[in-house]
């Protein structure tokens, strides 16, 4: 019922359309466990700056990795190794790109070069710089996305120290 109310309040649906109203009952449909809502919902939560919510976002990642949502399951673990919503938690995180990693190293490829991307993106931005190096300095430690390298890891790890507020 909520997908149907989504898509009745969309563009071309049968309501008069309403863009609030339509994401209000597609992030429904998505909490009602409807994996492909879910993880609709999210990318607009996530690449809508007026509609931005973060924790409603990773939420709706993890109930669409949780249907098997591969790109999902990297995106909900990239916000928790970045702590971009209130409840990130940094080493469910790794945890979750070493199960991706581990489970499906050939599928895994596209989404995961995806989040290394994005990654070194925000860190030339000077987004949260200390936590995207030991972000770095962690995968290359543990063998998560890279081959192990401990020299890299180093490398990373003192910038996240240099790069850390006192």
């Amino acid at each position: 019922a909520a997908q149907r109310l989504h898509k009745g309040y969309d563009d071309d649906g049968w309501l008069d359309p309403d863009p609030e109203r339509a994401l209000h009952w597609l992030v429904r449909a998505g909490e009602l466990g409807d994996g492909e809502a879910a993880y609709a919902a999210a990318q607009e939560l996530t690449s809508v700056p007026a509609r931005a919510d973060p924790e409603t976002a990773a939420d709706l990642y993890r109930i669409a990795a949780d249907d098997g949502n591969l790109d999902a399951s990297v995106k909900w673990a990239r916000m928790q190794l970045l702590g971009e919503d209130d409840g990130a938690d940094f080493f469910a995180g790794l945890e979750e790109l070493n199960a991706i990693a581990a489970s499906a190293p050939l599928s895994a490829i596209g989404p995961l070069s995806q989040l290394v991307s994005a990654t070194k993106d925000d860190l030339e931005d000077g987004n949260r710089a200390a936590e995207h190096e030991l972000f770095f300095g962690l995968a290359y430690a543990n063998g998560i996305i890279f081959p192990v390298d401990h020299a890299k890891a180093e490398e990373h790890l003192r910038r996240s120290v240099d790069l850390a507020e006192p």
